[in-house]
């Protein structure tokens, strides 16, 4: 295939995730997940820390990798890291890897997020830089 053929499809690659769940302004908590809890490079699964998982620290999203693995299988950091990636832009929840499958990745996605100013019937709060009332005077030294 000439790469002349391929130019205009390059240029679609970038749109074609632009809507996924995996990006920095509509889920960054997972992304957050992803990259603590593939920190370790100590992974094995079955183990109590890929059971557990990582929280994302925002909505509820989070990572884990159970398995019934045996002998226990371990889990190197550029596939952590690529594999939940790889399921994040896909909009995966879950999926198999490891020897005969052994390992179920799994992906929280949590609540998301709502825009902001929701009115009175939501019990929004005001924005923010709009206080009631008076405003207090800040003194800054130098």
């Amino acid at each position: 295939m000439k790469i002349t053929n391929l130019l205009p499809l390059a240029c679609l690659a970038p749109l074609s995730l632009a809507g996924t769940p995996c990006s920095m302004t509509k889920n960054p908590g997972v992304l957050n997940a992803i990259g603590k809890f593939c920190q370790n490079q100590g992974i094995v699964v079955p183990s109590s820390y890929a059971g557990k998982g990582m929280g994302g620290g925002y909505n509820g999203e989070s990572v884990q990798i159970t398995g019934s693995c045996s002998p226990p299988q371990w889990v190197p950091q550029e596939y952590c890291v690529s594999q939940f990636k790889m399921m994040c832009s896909n909009g995966r929840r879950e999926r198999k890897f490891g020897r005969n499958g052994c390992q179920t990745w799994k992906i929280n996605y949590g609540t998301e997020r709502k825009a902001e100013g929701g009115g009175a019937k939501m019990g929004a709060q005001p924005a923010p830089g709009k206080p009631k009332g008076k405003p207090e005077s800040v003194t800054v030294n130098l």
